[in-house]
């Protein structure tokens, strides 16, 4: 019979040689960060709990995998997808190799930047201190930093190689994804060079996620020129993206606060911070009502604008009445955020299901 061995905790400062050997996970046992001490200064020390290997709860493959290169959140990239297969399905000059091959080289970069962006918010520390429900394998001992590096690096490879035919077969895409690869480094995933150290730093997640994909993938299904109709949407789309990622660091603004992590939100403060993002959402109503006018005059759009705006106003009383960064209210508006942006998603397939369905 096994015996469990005794629970053996060490405290190392940032200074100390052996640092960062426990903190990438270049070890023969498991190192856990369970407590940072003086976050983001000369005198950081973090506590680690020292396991071995076979004390870890290994989860199996599948909710490994799924874990690592977050599953969840591919929302954030398979919509933009459908709604550009929508748009160019029933078009003669649809190129669907091309496109096949640029879905694929996007899938295979996003999972690479979700395990990179896990490998620095452990290195920062920001998992340390802002603890979720969310299962993060590198926090949780079921991969060291270092290796889930290795891999990331390993499917960026691995997207380039599958975009390569989309790449050759329309070059204008050489531009856009150098753009991309441009606002990658100022984004640079290090704790010093950061988009989340900068105020309004996260504008850089917009782009890639916004005009950069929505551009890239209307070029790869075949289209000859700019259009104002996947810009108008990538504003919105990316805009939308960039108020989920600051309702998540709102949800965590004492902490962070506490612990000098920068951002746009913590820069900002609770009063101001709360301010911005109902004029952000605000604002992504209001662009969305442009690109309906626009682009998709339809009776039905307007519904489902109107169910989304009704839904919002729910929403933002939420956010509003949050007198105190203390307390459940920020969690629940981070629920309520998902629910709401659950919602959106749903109605932009409807639509572009519906713009499909009335070409074929």
């Amino acid at each position: 019979m096994s015996t469990r061995s005794a629970t053996r905790f060490v405290t190392l400062k940032s200074s100390d040689p052996a640092y960062e050997n426990y903190l990438w996970g270049d070890m023969p046992e498991v190192a856990l960060p369970i407590k940072s001490y003086n976050l983001g200064t000369e005198e950081e020390s973090v506590t680690f709990e020292i396991k071995n290997k076979n004390e870890i709860n290994w989860p199996g493959w599948p909710r490994f995998f799924t874990a690592l290169i977050k599953l969840r959140t591919y929302i954030l990239v398979m919509l933009p997808m459908f709604f550009i297969l929508c748009k160019h399905a029933a078009s003669a000059e649809f190129d669907i190799v091309s496109y096949v091959s640029a879905c694929v080289g996007v899938l295979l970069l996003y999972a690479g930047f979700n395990i990179r962006n896990d490998v620095s918010d452990h290195i920062s520390g920001f998992d340390r201190v802002n603890l979720d429900s969310t299962k993060k394998p590198i926090r949780l001992g079921w991969i060291s930093a270092r290796k889930a590096k290795q891999i990331s690096n390993f499917t960026f490879a691995a997207a380039a190689i599958a975009a390569a035919p989309s790449l050759l077969l329309h070059p204008v895409l050489t531009i856009i994804l150098s753009l991309v690869v441009i606002f990658t480094i100022l984004a640079k995933f290090a704790k010093n060079n950061s988009y989340k150290n900068q105020l309004f730093g996260e504008m850089v997640l917009l782009n890639i996620s916004g005009p950069a994909l929505m551009y890239g993938l209307d070029f790869s299904a075949g289209a000859s020129r700019i259009d104002g109709e996947t810009g108008v949407f990538g504003a919105l789309w990316g805009l939308i993206v960039l108020f989920i990622i600051d309702i998540n660091n709102f949800s965590h603004i004492m902490t962070s606060s506490q612990n000098r992590i920068k951002n746009t939100v913590t820069k900002l403060g609770f009063d101001r911070a709360q301010k911005y993002l109902v004029r952000m959402w605000g604002a992504i109503l209001i662009i969305w009502a442009i690109y309906t006018y626009n682009f998709q005059n339809y009776t039905v759009n307007w519904v489902f604008l109107a169910v989304v705006t009704a839904a919002s106003v729910l929403f933002l009383k939420n956010v509003i009445h949050i007198k105190s960064p203390m307390g459940s209210g920020l969690k629940s508006a981070k629920a309520a955020a998902h629910k709401l942006f659950l919602l959106v998603t749903f109605v932009i397939f409807l639509q572009s299901l519906n713009r499909w369905l009335q070409v074929i």
